[in-house]
């Protein structure tokens, strides 16, 4: 997993989730990951959340970050929503598509 920082740094990490205890634990990836490969846990926890799915597009995380105790709600987003998706956007293309 990856998480980004406010300064838009992207930092790889380990999550760990135990469904029976609707816990999430994230801690520090050892050494320099690359993409798509597996990270291996450092014993640095970075965060220990509680979880809960108030409905089925919401996920609500309660517990501590870095020391600092947070609550998090995600709500799930279509994904065809997002111009990239919604458009019929090609990486090469014999005439530009600007709207």
């Amino acid at each position: 997993m990856t998480y980004q920082k406010m300064d838009g740094t992207l930092v790889p990490a380990v999550g760990t989730l135990d469904s029976p205890a609707h816990t999430l634990t994230v801690s520090r990836a050892a050494g320099d990951i690359l993409p798509g490969h597996i990270a291996q846990a450092q014993p640095t926890q970075i965060a220990t959340f509680t979880y809960t799915r108030p409905t089925p597009d919401r996920l609500s995380l309660d517990g501590q970050l870095n020391g600092h105790h947070v609550t998090l709600s995600l709500d799930q987003v279509d994904l065809n929503s997002f111009p990239l998706r919604s458009t019929k956007f090609k990486w090469v293309q014999d005439y530009p598509h600007f709207s």
